[in-house]
């Protein structure tokens, strides 16, 4: 079974919407110290998984234009699980509630 990674970095996007999205998000009273960082010009955060996730679902949740957020190595929410018969992986999407 493929172990999970245990960090991840959240990237901040630069372009002229990302800025005017980060000046709307570091308003908000419910934004993740996660993010703070980021939106305070920060270029990249590590973080744990559940952190990592939990941003990423705020980030979400604040703008259906999506958000000025880069993950990597790749989505913390996504489960990579090997297949027992072939070589190909499945992916599936835990998402936090």
């Amino acid at each position: 079974m493929h172990e999970p990674r245990s960090c991840y970095a959240l990237r901040r996007q630069e372009h002229a919407s990302a800025d005017a999205w980060w000046r709307e998000a570091s308003k908000r009273r419910d934004l993740p110290a996660a993010l703070v960082p980021l939106a305070a010009g920060r270029g990249r955060v590590e973080l744990d998984r559940q952190e990592a996730a939990d941003a990423l679902d705020w980030a979400e949740s604040v703008s259906e234009d999506g958000r000025p957020i880069v993950a990597y190595p790749d989505d913390p929410r996504v489960e990579l699980t090997p297949p027992a018969t072939s070589g190909l992986t499945s992916v599936s999407v835990r998402r936090s509630v």
